[in-house]
C-alpha cells in the first residue's frame, strides 16, 4: 500500500497514512502516539475521530476507521460534529473489525469494598463525586434502595396503595398514614422519592416535608402538570433513596453527601469477586450539527456495542414527563419542551448517518435517539437495543424537514427498565418514516408509538409506514397503550402486516384501554389492514374523537374486535378465529414479520437475556 506523511502541527508529530486515508485502526491496547495502523493502531475513538476530521476536505474514497474488540472507557461525550462528515460523495465509516466486539463504555468500575455492616451484611465503597442513580452488578441492573421492596421485574411491583394527589399546585400527595411510620429515621428526607403509576404515566417526586398523612413535594415537580392529570385510582407507589430501604440483596443507596455507596450482595455473590460499575456518562456518542444549516452527514456507525450511560436530572427535578418518556413537563408547556430525555447514542442536526449492527444496552435513558431540531434520511437498521432505563429508539422530530429517516430490522427489548412509561419506538410528527420489520418485546407501556399530536389538524406527520413489526409481552405495567399507539391526524399513514400477540393487562394498571392496535385522539386517515392480533384484551380502540376516515381492513384476531371503534371509521373484512384456527393468509403475516435473517435475536426471555 502506498502511503503519505500528514503532519500533525497542533500535536507536533509526524504520522504515516494510507493514501488517500483509506482506513485507519483503533486499539484499547493501542496508542494514539502510532500511526493508527493494523499493526499499529491509536488507543482512542476521539483521537481517531480528530485524525479523520483533518483529511476529510479532500475525500475521493470512503475512510473507514477499524475498531479492534475491547472495552473503550470514555469520561465524556464523544463528539461528532460536521467537521466529522463524508464529504464528496464520500463516507466516513466507524466499523468493527471482523469478528470482534468494540465496546463504548461510559462506566466506571467500584472497587475498595469495605463491610459497613455486618449483621445486615451491607458494604461501602468511597465514590467521590461520581453521582448515578443505577449500578450493575456482573452486568445486571441493580435495584435502587426502596420500600416496599421489589418482588416482580415486570409490574415493579410491591407497591402500596390508596394513595391520590390532592388540590392545585403546589400539590400534595395524601397517603395511609401507616405506611409512613418511621419516617423520621430517614436521614437524607429531601432526597427521599415517592414514586408513582397513573395510566400511561410513571411519576417520581421528591419529598420537601410530611406532615400527617400528606406529602409535600420539593420545586419543580411540586408544579408539574403532570403530578395532577388525569390519575389513576388508588395510584400505586413506592418509596425510593434512602439507606434505611437497604434491606433486601441486591439493592443499594448512593449517598451524595458523603460520596459513599452501599451495596447488599446477593446471596452467593463476594464482595470481592463481583464486577460493580457505575455509568458516569450521559451520551456516549453525540452526533450533532450546530444548526440544520451546518449539519453532520455522512457518517456510519456499524457493530458497536455501548453500554454505561448516565442520567442524574430526575435527582435534581424529579421526573415530570406527560407520557411516553419524552419532554420535561414544565408548567404551561406540557409537551415538546428543550429538556428532552437524552440517549446513549444521540442525534440532531444531522442527515445521512447509518447506525446499523449495533448494540445499545444498561442504559441511563434511551436507548438511539434522534432529538428535535432537524434530522433527515437517517438510517437505523439491525440493532439490538436491551436493558434501557426509558425507551429503546427514538425520533423526537417534529420538523417538516426531518423526512427520509428509517428504522428497520431492530431488536428492542427490556425497555423502561426504570422509567416505565418508555416506549420500544416512537416517532413523534415525523414525516416519510419507515418502521419496518422490527421486534419489540418485554415492555411495561407501548411498543411502537406515533403521532403526538392531540387533535385532528395538520402537522408535519405525514406518510408513516409501520409494517412487518412483531411486538409482544408490552404493556407489562401501564395502560392507554398497546402493541402500536398512534395519535393525531397522518394523511397516509399504513400500519399493515404486524404480528402482535401476548399482552396481558397488569393489576396494577387502572381501567383505560390496552389493545394490539390503539387508534387515539385526534386519529383519522389511517390505514390498517392485514395485521395479525393474539392473545390481547381486544384487538383496536378507536374511538376518543376526533377519530374518523381511519379504515380497520382485513385483519386476523382471536379477541374481541374492538373496545370502540367510532362509527365514523370503516370497518371491512376482519376475521375473528377462534383459539389458533389462523388461515394461511394470518400465518403467512405471522411468519414473516420481525427483523429478517441475521437480524433476528433469539427470545431468551429472563434477566440472562439482559
Amino acid at each position: 500500500m502506498i502511503f503519505r506523511i500528514i503532519l500533525l502541527s497542533s500535536l507536533g508529530f509526524l504520522f504515516v497514512a494510507p493514501a488517500f486515508a483509506l482506513e485507519f485502526h483503533v486499539s484499547p491496547i493501542g496508542l494514539d502516539t502510532n500511526p493508527g495502523t493494523a499493526a499499529k493502531p491509536f488507543k482512542t475513538i476521539a483521537y481517531a475521530r480528530e485524525s479523520v476530521a483533518k483529511i476529510t476536505g479532500k475525500m475521493t474514497h470512503d475512510i473507514v476507521v477499524y475498531l479492534h474488540g475491547g472495552t473503550y472507557e470514555i469520561s465524556e461525550p464523544i463528539v461528532f460534529d460536521s467537521n466529522d462528515s463524508g464529504t464528496n460523495g464520500c463516507k466516513v465509516i466507524y466499523t468493527a473489525v471482523a469478528g470482534q466486539i468494540p465496546i463504548v463504555s461510559g462506566g466506571k468500575a467500584i472497587k475498595n469494598w469495605q463491610l459497613h455492616d455486618k449483621e445486615k451484611n451491607i458494604y461501602k465503597a468511597a465514590v467521590g463525586d461520581l453521582e448515578f442513580r443505577q449500578i450493575y452488578v456482573n452486568g445486571v441492573r441493580g435495584i435502587r434502595a426502596r420500600t416496599p421492596n421489589r418482588t416482580n421485574e415486570v409490574t415493579l411491583e410491591g407497591y402500596l396503595l390508596g394513595g391520590a394527589v390532592t388540590g392545585k399546585a403546589p400539590y400534595q400527595f395524601k397517603v395511609n398514614p401507616a405506611e409512613l411510620k418511621g419516617w423520621e429515621t430517614w436521614n437524607n428526607l429531601n432526597e427521599v422519592e415517592v414514586v408513582m403509576v397513573s395510566h400511561w404515566k410513571q411519576k417520581r417526586a421528591r419529598i420537601a416535608t410530611i406532615a400527617g398523612d400528606l406529602i409535600s413535594f420539593q420545586a419543580p415537580e411540586n408544579a408539574a402538570p403532570s403530578m395532577n392529570h388525569l390519575e389513576q385510582g388508588g395510584t400505586p407507589h413506592w418509596y425510593e433513596n434512602a439507606y434505611e430501604f437497604l434491606d433486601a440483596e441486591g439493592e443499594f443507596y448512593l449517598n451524595t453527601k458523603t460520596d459513599t455507596l452501599y451495596y447488599k450482595p446477593q446471596k452467593g455473590e463476594s464482595i470481592s469477586s463481583v464486577e460493580v460499575i457505575v455509568p458516569t456518562v450521559e451520551t456516549l456518542f453525540d452526533i450533532s450539527g450546530s444548526s440544520s444549516s451546518n449539519m453532520v452527514h455522512d457518517l456510519v456507525f456499524e457493530g458497536i456495542t455501548f453500554q454505561y450511560s448516565n442520567w442524574t436530572k430526575p435527582s435534581t427535578h424529579g421526573y415530570q414527563v406527560m407520557q411516553s418518556a419524552t419532554w420535561y413537563a414544565n408548567p404551561g408547556v406540557h409537551f415538546d419542551s428543550t429538556a428532552a430525555i437524552p440517549a446513549a447514542v444521540q442525534l440532531a442536526n444531522a442527515t445521512a448517518i447509518e447506525i446499523r449492527s449495533c448494540t445499545v444496552r444498561k442504559t441511563g435513558a434511551h436507548g438511539i435517539a434522534a432529538i428535535q431540531d432537524v434530522v433527515s434520511n437517517c438510517s437505523f437498521s439491525g440493532n439490538f437495543v436491551a436493558d434501557t432505563a426509558a425507551g429503546g429508539i427514538y425520533l423526537l422530530l417534529n420538523d417538516a424537514k426531518s423526512t427520509g429517516n428509517s428504522v428497520i430490522d431492530n431488536t428492542v427489548e427490556y425497555f423502561g427498565m426504570c422509567h416505565s412509561d418508555g416506549c420500544g419506538i416512537l416517532v413523534a410528527r415525523t414525516p416519510d418514516v419507515s418502521i419496518l420489520h422490527n421486534e419489540i418485546r418485554d415492555g411495561r407501556y407501548t411498543g411502537i408509538s406515533t403521532g403526538w399530536s392531540w387533535d385532528d389538524k395538520e402537522s408535519t406527520a405525514r406518510n408513516q409506514d409501520l409494517g412487518y413489526n412483531l411486538i409482544h409481552r408490552t404493556m407489562g405495567l401501564h395502560d392507554d397503550g398497546g402493541g402500536i399507539y398512534t395519535l393525531g391526524k397522518i394523511p397516509g399513514m399504513k400500519i399493515h402486516n404486524n404480528y402482535i400477540h401476548d399482552i396481558v393487562r397488569s393489576k396494577f394498571s387502572g381501567g383505560y384501554g390496552i389493545c394490539g392496535i390503539y387508534l387515539d385522539n385526534g386519529s383519522c386517515l389511517k390505514l390498517v389492514q392485514d395485521n395479525v392480533i393474539e392473545h390481547v384484551e381486544v384487538a383496536f380502540f378507536s374511538g376518543n374523537k376526533p377519530n374518523y376516515k381511519n379504515t380497520f381492513d382485513r385483519n386476523y384476531h382471536n379477541c374481541p374486535l374492538a373496545k370502540i371503534l367510532d362509527k365514523e371509521n370503516i370497518v371491512t373484512n376482519n376475521v375473528q378465529v377462534q383459539g389458533t384456527n389462523w388461515p394461511a393468509e394470518a400465518l403467512k403475516i405471522m411468519k414473516e414479520a420481525g427483523p429478517r435473517g441475521a437480524d433476528r435475536h433469539s427470545d431468551a426471555s429472563g434477566k440472562s437475556k439482559r
